[in-house]
């Protein structure tokens, strides 16, 4: 026994290494330059250490077996078959299409069951076919294959269970062949692979970029990777020193003229030439270099409200509102100026208040302290020409603060006449900008007062530099970096490469003019910088549940969920490439421990701001409640030390971080022999992380509370095990539009998952929200009810915005309208392109019929091709979306139009021609092969 033992260690060893050899030739495949820096050991070792732990469960198991009494095989390899079963069936059928149609659950069901039956029938079988040793490895090398090619990083489930079966397969294979007893060379194997799986596993748990490179490279090795990073602990507050931020110096000389702040959306930082851009704000790009240019300025969140309140404060307005502030009586930059003598007016959109708007009601009910406030949908020149004409009635002897925001670049993208840069988004974008450019060059050429400027933007915008659209979803430079330009007498030009923030003008501005500070301000004066730089000067944002500082040249980037750093050095790598997370650890850890102050210190400003400014909260729960998880172990050691009341805060906050481990668990449950208030606390915290101790007072909270927000919250607890009470309460939720989006994102992802009849109601409401259209539109094409057809008529009308055209085509091609073919042609040619049009085109049985185009088989890569159309009916065309796979990156040209580039892989492009013209081929023309799959023509629609 212990020579078959010692060979079967052996032979699972060889193959371990086999399998570590193949792991290596796919990771260079994928990226040569992440596996060789990994190559020596920890890649290899990482995939040797999965293949020997499968090795290891799959010997477990067959011991297990051989020692089950005959009679009892049958009932284990039915349990056994049955949960392998349930995960494949999960694995396989998780899709959209198979949620739209309800078949999720009853087709894991009969996985379950099919897979249950064979599991019992073959350990009846008396004798069993045994499967030659070379299909076993055939099979494993085929099963890999695919593992590792097709759809990568999708369905990861399913991936993960094939890695497994990939590797216990091998392992079979390897066992059959143990017959010579251990060998010298054996042991050297063994040896060998031990050394790896050991010294991969010190590699990984030392280094973050080695596990994001063995993740991202090996098929196999990954799942090792993976499940290592979760073990590892993460950083404390404590790893450094506090510091300051700012050493003292004069402030601005504003104490002339008038203040005038010129705020514009989504306009990103390289805009402006000195800072990367293209010249296409001139003026601007005149102003800065007279000016004080800061070239490392970010937003405090980027998102308009959440900016310009932080900016208006002087405050993390995000933060503040997770502590419990309402703006209430907050002190703005206007009102404090007013104070001081100025008069305060401004102009602006509705559209500042767009995203959580009723958290701030209070502050736009006051209009923002100002004494005259325009609140309208003016254009850029229009505003401009109101603030001005405001301007010309003031007396000589008076000081005004003027605020304009101007709304240009913010999607969707508008086509200017006078700025012809092409059609796509960017140049649309770029002439959003140089509209504002006009505009502001109008503002300072009109306005004859003595006045210091101050030209920023509330968040950039960004462009799929790093995979995404738009704002507000991360904290890349793209996003959180703005322009900011000051411009004021006595103050000579410079360009400031300290970090700076938004919430530093309150302190900036009203230190400038000698108005006193209002309590609890987190920014900080930015005087100094304008005769040097300072070394301590830092820069912090967030969104979601990303926090961002920048600190010198080092910027880190956290992800409060789960722990992962990103860290950056921006003057070697502007683009935000090359993570440096794992590089000077002791520096890591001090920008982590410097977030985790900066999320503590937003209690005691809040506590500055209150009128109890003794009352402080604890710096663990501060974390907790701007979402921070690795401050849960630090909360529940809090709840049996403080008072009730905070006591009931911390569960709450328990419940909303999500962390279900079971200290935190448990430490709730404890709080259910305490006071009523505290104990319905703990139960709806329970439930909402799947906890059954907490269900039934959960639901006599749902069913009779009278505190509306604990309601709600049981209910979003209960609806994981679907108690039908919780939906209406559920649905009245997901329609309140004074929830935050955060909270309505959280019910309406659940209400889709339920999908219940009774919340057609609420969907067809959500379709009247530009930002909740897309999902509204998905969730009533999955109910399956036509009469909600002419809702989804009218959104078509209403919201050109590409992401919700999609969707509600794909809902009405899911509720078979008659209409929807039609409608789509229509969609794909108005505005900006749609995405994924190949799938949705697919399910029309399109192109080739409404929608003039081809579709065939995948065909060989190929530079040059001639693909003849097909249509009912032909009419002039000036859009083409073609589906293809190309070899590497490089362009592909369509019929005389400009070279569009392609990146390897299968992807759409978009291809727009420089006139209408009845087309019944297209010619492609490609600097690298490239293989066609889906090409379709449609008539274009002017932009909007």
């Amino acid at each position: 026994m212990a020579t078959s033992r010692r060979g079967l260690l052996d032979a699972t060893a060889s193959v371990a290494l086999a399998a570590a050899l193949l792991d290596g030739v796919m990771a260079f495949a994928r990226d040569a330059e992440a596996a060789w820096s990994v190559a020596l050991v920890t890649l290899p070792g990482a995939t040797v250490a999965f293949v020997l732990l499968v090795g290891l469960v799959r010997a477990l198991a067959v011991a297990l077996w051989s020692r089950t009494p005959a009679p009892a095989r049958a009932w284990l390899a039915g349990a056994a078959f049955s949960a392998a079963g349930a995960l494949v069936g999960l694995a396989l059928f998780s899709g959209t299409g198979v949620r739209r149609l309800g078949l999720q659950r009853p087709l894991v069901a009969l996985a379950t069951v099919m897979a249950a039956a064979l599991g019992v029938a073959l350990a009846r079988r008396a004798e069993r076919p045994r499967i030659p040793t070379w299909q076993l490895s055939v099979a494993a090398v085929a099963l890999y294959w695919i593992h590792a090619t097709v759809l990568v990083r999708q369905y990861e489930l399913l991936h993960a269970l094939m890695a497994v079966v990939v590797a216990a397969l091998w392992c079979s294979a390897a066992s059959r062949g143990v017959r010579e007893p251990y060998t010298g060379r054996g042991r050297w194997t063994t040896a060998l692979a031990i050394a790896l799986s050991l010294g991969s596993s010190l590699g990984l748990a030392r280094s973050n970029r080695a596990r994001s490179a063995v993740r991202r490279v090996a098929p196999l090795g990954q799942y090792f990777a993976r499940g290592l990073g979760a073990l590892i602990p993460r950083g404390s507050a404590e790893d450094s020193g506090r510091r300051a931020l700012r050493s003292g110096g004069p402030s601005l000389p504003l104490t002339r003229g008038d203040v005038v702040l010129v705020t514009v959306d989504a306009l990103r930082a390289d805009q402006l030439r000195a800072l990367g851009g293209r010249g296409r704000m001139p003026r601007l790009d005149a102003l800065a270099a007279r000016a004080l240019l800061f070239r490392r300025a970010y937003a405090a969140t980027p998102h308009t409200s959440y900016s310009l309140v932080s900016l208006m404060t002087g405050t993390h307005a995000r933060a503040a509102m997770a502590l419990g502030a309402r703006f209430g009586r907050s002190a703005t930059l206007a009102g404090r100026l007013r104070e001081a003598g100025f008069t305060a007016a401004g102009w602006y959109p509705p559209a500042v208040f767009s995203v959580d708007g009723d958290r701030f009601a209070a502050l736009a009910s006051r209009h923002w302290d100002l004494n005259h406030a325009s609140e309208n949908w003016d254009d850029a020149d229009t505003r401009v020409r109101s603030a001005l004409q405001w301007a010309r009635t003031l007396r000589s002897d008076q000081r005004a603060f003027a605020w304009v925001h101007l709304f240009e670049p913010h999607e969707p993208y508008v086509q200017h006449p006078e700025h012809p840069y092409g059609r796509g988004s960017r140049e649309r974008y770029d002439a959003e900008c140089s509209a504002v450019d006009d505009a502001l060059a109008t503002l300072m050429a009109g306005w004859s007062r003595p006045a210091t400027w101050i030209i920023t933007a509330d968040h950039g915008e960004e462009f799929g530099e790093h995979g995404g659209t738009f704002h507000g979803t991360s904290l890349y430079d793209e996003q959180a970096r703005v322009p900011l330009v000051i411009v004021a007498d006595g103050v000579a030009p410079r360009v400031v490469s300290s970090p700076v923030s938004l919430v530093d003008l309150l302190p900036t501005v009203l230190s400038g003019v000698g108005a006193t500070l209002p309590p609890g301000v987190e920014g900080v004066d930015l005087g100094p910088l304008a005769r040097s730089d300072q070394p301590t000067a830092v820069a912090f944002a967030e969104t979601g549940n990303l926090r961002m500082v920048v600190d010198g040249d080092d910027k880190l980037i956290v992800d409060t969920t789960d722990g992962t750093l990103e860290r950056f050095n921006l003057s070697n790598d502007p683009a935000e490439r090359h993570n440096l997370a794992d590089e000077s650890p002791a520096r890591t850890r001090g920008l982590r421990a410097m977030v985790m102050r900066w999320e503590a210190a937003h209690a005691e400003a809040a506590a500055a701001r209150s009128r109890h400014a003794e009352t402080v909260i604890p710096a663990a729960l501060a974390r907790a409640l701007q979402g921070d998880r690795a401050a849960a172990p630090e909360v529940v050691a809090l709840l049996g030390l403080v008072d009730e009341e905070t006591a009931r805060r911390a569960a709450r906050a328990l419940g909303e971080l999500g962390d279900d481990g079971a200290v935190v668990r448990d430490g709730l449950a404890a709080l259910l022999g305490r006071s009523p208030p505290l104990c319905d606390e703990a139960a709806v915290s329970l439930v909402r992380l799947g906890d059954e101790r907490g269900r039934e007072l959960a639901s006599r909270v749902l069913l009779g509370a009278s505190d509306e927000l604990q309601r709600r919250r049981a209910a979003l607890g209960l609806a994981r095990w679907r108690v039908s009470e919780a939906v209406p309460v559920l649905d009245a939720w997901a329609i309140d539009e004074r929830a935050s989006d955060a909270e309505r994102d959280r019910v309406i992802a659940l209400l889709l998952e339920i999908r219940s009849p009774s919340s057609r109601p609420t969907w067809e409401r959500l379709l009247e929200s530009p930002r909740l259209a897309p999902v509204a539109a998905e969730a009533l094409g999955s109910l399956g009810d036509a009469a909600t057809i002419p809702a989804l008529h009218a959104t078509l009308a209403r919201w050109r915005y590409p992401l919700t055209q999609r969707a509600v085509v794909d809902a009405l091609l899911s509720l078979g309208d008659p209409e929807a073919v039609a409608r789509m042609a229509v969609a794909l040619g108005a505005g900006d392109p749609l995405d994924r049009v190949s799938g949705l085109l697919a399910r029309a049985q399109e192109p080739g019929v409404a929608v003039a185009g081809w579709r065939g088989t995948s065909r060989r890569l190929q530079r040059r091709g001639i693909y003849p159309l097909s249509a009912r009916s032909w009419r002039p065309v000036q859009r083409l979306y073609l589906q293809l796979q190309a070899e590497d990156v490089g362009t592909v040209t369509v019929d005389g139009a400009e070279a569009v580039p392609v990146r390897r892989g299968a992807q759409q492009i978009v291809v727009t021609l420089p006139r209408p013209r009845v087309l019944r081929s297209v010619a492609l023309r490609s600097t690298v092969g490239v293989s066609v799959a889906m090409v379709a023509a449609v008539s274009m629609a002017a932009s909007p």
